[in-house]
């Protein structure tokens, strides 16, 4: 049982890991590959590439 324990723990808090959000404009100098980016366009700075 106490096995058991031990791997849903370790595999519960492996999956739990959140993501950094990094506004897109500001994407340079976050390449590091330990550390998980989630590049969002949060200032609406693509808007002007949206179609009709």
């Amino acid at each position: 049982m106490k096995k058991l324990l031990i791997i849903v723990v370790l595999l519960i808090s492996n999956t739990i890991q959140a993501q950094e959000i990094i506004p897109i404009e500001n994407q340079k100098g976050h390449i590091n590959y330990e550390t998980k980016y989630y590049f969002k366009d949060v200032n609406g700075v693509m808007d002007k590439f949206l179609g009709t």
